[in-house]
């Protein structure tokens, strides 16, 4: 803990006075304790008396911390629970009472915030369509601070820190892969969380650049996966690309047709392909993926057939059963 000794010492005091003196008084400073607004430390104050002492807690707001030192050594420790993260000072008086019947105020002020802030850097790097390498902002502020996009971006993730040893604080950036053609943008602010100081706030623009091929399906899934009922039939796709494409599939020979396996590029309307697959006759699903190729990348699309209905079993067969016979029938 992190304490403050004031300038004038105990056993000065405590020279200064003859036997049979009545004292009360401390090493704070003359007009009291004033402190920084962002300083939250427990600072020390040495009460020296001629009787014993007590605190007068009453009045003491909510901000302020107060404690003794159980040890006896008449220390007292003083501090702000919080940051002052206004322009006004924040004020009160620490009341000590002696059984001589004296009394000793001592003021502590902590002072209003001086406010800084700053975002670095000022620009970011545009995302990739599947880049997963974080960009990281430096905030300095002493002023506790929030984050947020102006389009309530959901691609964009952003984790606020701070590293207690060094005292940097910083805001990591990152984005989640895009299926898009079109490049992604958003603008995220950083401010202080008092409204009082919004106007420190600061803004850098973020963009995702588009994907260079992308496939759309009225059987494509919210997961960007193709569904294929059971009973098999045509599924049309549509291909959208900056580069001549190439497309093959995992699926078993002579289960699935594609009616065409390569495109040039096409960003207006698309390519159309239709995928073809036969009943499944199987209860189980079938998985089977599509690969493009374009651009020297790969771009990958999981195919799943739904399970066909397991037939219905077979009646069981009954034996056939003899008629009793009555006495007198035989012949």
């Amino acid at each position: 803990m992190k304490t403050i000794i004031f300038a004038i010492a105990s056993f000065l005091l405590l020279a200064s006075c003859s036997a049979g003196d009545k004292y009360l008084r401390s090493d704070a400073p003359s007009g009291g304790i004033e402190i920084p607004a962002t300083d939250t430390d427990d600072h020390a104050l040495s009460i020296t008396s001629s009787a014993s002492w007590i605190i007068s807690s009453t009045g003491l707001p909510e901000w302020f911390d107060l404690r003794y030192d159980a040890s006896d050594t008449g220390l007292l420790w003083a501090g702000a629970r919080t940051r002052n993260e206004s322009l006004d000072s924040l004020r009160t008086v620490i009341t000590i009472i002696s059984g001589d019947g004296l009394r000793l105020d001592i003021p502590f002020v902590q002072l209003p915030m001086v406010v800084s802030f700053a975002l670095t850097p000022g620009t970011l790097e545009p995302f990739g369509p599947r880049d997963a390498t974080p960009r990281t902002l430096t905030v300095a502020s002493t002023l506790t601070w929030e984050s947020l996009t102006v389009g309530d971006a959901d691609w964009l993730t952003l984790t606020p820190a701070a590293d207690p040893d060094s005292g940097v604080e910083t805001l990591t950036v990152t984005a989640s892969p895009t299926r898009e053609l079109d490049p992604r943008r958003d603008t995220i602010v950083v401010r202080p969380v008092n409204e009082a100081f919004h106007l420190y706030s600061d803004s850098i623009a973020v963009v995702q650049l588009g994907i260079d091929l992308v496939v759309y399906s009225d059987a494509m899934t919210p997961a960007f996966d193709i569904a294929i009922p059971a009973s098999g039939g045509e599924i049309a796709l549509s291909v959208f690309s900056r580069h001549s494409w190439t497309l093959s599939h995992t699926a078993p020979p002579a289960t699935v047709a594609l009616d065409i396996t390569h495109g040039d590029p096409d960003t207006g309307n698309g390519v159309p392909v239709i995928l073809t697959a036969p009943p499944n006759p199987s209860s189980e699903p079938i998985t089977f993926t599509l690969t493009f190729t374009s651009g020297g990348e790969t771009y990958t699309y999981t195919c799943t057939q739904q399970g066909g209905a397991p037939p219905p079993p077979e009646p069981p067969t009954e034996e056939p059963t003899e008629e009793p016979t009555e006495p007198g029938d035989e012949t």
